[in-house]
Order: C-alpha cells, then sequence, then structure tokens
C-alpha cells in the first residue's frame, strides 16, 4: 500500500512527504502522545487503581489549562465500533477537550501503570504553518503529559491511609 501511495504522489508530480503535506492542509494535522505512568509493587498497583478510580469518579472540570467538555467511559457505558460491533467494557475514560484535543487514561490490567494517551489537531494552510503546527502541537501534547502526571501522582496518594 505504500508504495502504491509513493506512486500515485509520483504519477501527479510529487514525493510522497509532499503528498501528506497536502493531506494535512486539506483535513488537519493530527498528533498522538502516549504517557505512561507507573508505580512499583502491590502498593503501586492500588495508587494506579486509586486514580483512575478518581478521574471516574471525580473528573477534573479542567485538564491542564484546557476546559474538560464530557467524559466518556467504556466501563460503565456501551459503546460500538464504526464496523457496528459492540466494544468490551473496561476501565477506561476519554476526555474531550474540545478543539481536537482528547485524552483516554486506562489502568494496565497486567501491570502497575496507568497510560495516558493525547490526541491533538490543528488546521494549517501552507508548508510554514504546517512545520510551526507540528512543533507547537507536539509541544501541547507535552504540557498536558506535564500535567496530567502531576495530577495522576495527587489522586493516587489521595485516600491512602
Amino acid at each position: 500500500m505504500f508504495v502504491e501511495a509513493a506512486t500515485w504522489a509520483k504519477s501527479h508530480g510529487r514525493n510522497l512527504l509532499e503528498e501528506m503535506d497536502e493531506i494535512y492542509r486539506r483535513h488537519g494535522l493530527y498528533l498522538e502522545k502516549l504517557g505512561t505512568l507507573e508505580m512499583s509493587g502491590a502498593e503501586g498497583a492500588k495508587q494506579i487503581a486509586r486514580a483512575v478510580e478518581s478521574y471516574q469518579k471525580s473528573p477534573p472540570q479542567d485538564w491542564g489549562g484546557r476546559r474538560v467538555l464530557g467524559v466518556t467511559d467504556f466501563e460503565k457505558e456501551s459503546h460500538q465500533d464504526v464496523d457496528g460491533k459492540k466494544i468490551p467494557k473496561e476501565r477506561m475514560l476519554i476526555f474531550d477537550l474540545g478543539e481536537g484535543f482528547r485524552v483516554a487514561v486506562r489502568a494496565s490490567g497486567t501491570e502497575p501503570k496507568m497510560k495516558c494517551y493525547f490526541f491533538g489537531k490543528r488546521s494549517v494552510q501552507t508548508g510554514e504553518d504546517l512545520m510551526r503546527a507540528k512543533k507547537e502541537l507536539a509541544g501541547e501534547l507535552d504540557e498536558l503529559w506535564k500535567w496530567t502526571q502531576t495530577d495522576a501522582q495527587k489522586r493516587a496518594k489521595e485516600g491512602k491511609g
């Protein structure tokens, strides 16, 4: 498929990178970032569970300076994929931060880890805008991850007694 895309781009006088840039200009730039918060041992597993439960029971109204517009709970609500197949329930939350930004939070089922997936979108017009947008968007996702680490650590320790 990759070779076909490169061949198609070449037939239109562009290379694959130029074609990707055109797609970004047409549809927007989307970036993702994965953050993993690890806490060791049995106590770490309990702390991770507390943090995720805290996000579920009392979601923040604001996430790293962005207002939380909604929360999707994949443990308590039923969901279907794009093909209409039921998605198995699991303790995972997706926070909608508006303007193309979302954060997904879930505890690992096998390790004392909490995984956070950050999604961002930016509109771009020219090649210069694209380069700037890539850098800015990556920076914004990094900032959301920094905020999340601090907030999740605080939530993980709450209730410890």
